[in-house]
C-alpha cells in the first residue's frame, strides 16, 4: 500500500521518536484505489530536526511553513511539522507548529 520510500521516511521519523503520518491527497487516492501522484507526511519533528535526520537528503523547501522535502529513492516526499488550529470568530488560526 505504501511505497518503500514513504515507509522509509515514516519509519525513520518514528524510530527517532517523532509521530509521523501520511496525509492529504495520497491518502484519499489510496482509499479510492488510485495511484497517488505524490506523497505528503506530517510529523511532530521540527524542520531543523528533519534536516538533521535526513542530512544530505533533505531540501529546506518551505521552512517558514515547517516543510522539508526528503529525497528517498526516486521520490520527493514533502514532510511538514503538524499544526494545531483553533477556530475563532474571525476564522481559523494556527496556534502551534507542533503536533501534540
Amino acid at each position: 500500500m505504501l511505497p518503500q520510500a514513504v515507509r522509509y521516511v515514516l519509519e525513520r521519523l518514528e524510530d527517532a521518536g517523532f509521530a509521523a503520518y501520511a496525509v492529504g491527497g495520497c491518502v484519499r487516492d489510496t482509499l479510492l484505489g488510485r495511484t497517488p501522484g505524490d506523497w505528503d507526511v506530517t510529523t511532530a519533528a521540527r524542520p531543523e530536526q528533519m534536516l538533521a535526520l535526513f542530512d544530505g537528503y533533505a531540501i529546506p523547501t518551505g521552512l517558514k511553513h515547517g516543510t522539508v522535502t526528503v529525497r528517498a529513492g526516486e521520490m520527493h516526499i514533502e514532510v511538514t511539522t503538524g499544526r494545531i488550529r483553533r477556530f475563532s470568530p474571525t476564522g481559523w488560526r494556527r496556534i502551534s507548529a507542533a503536533v501534540t
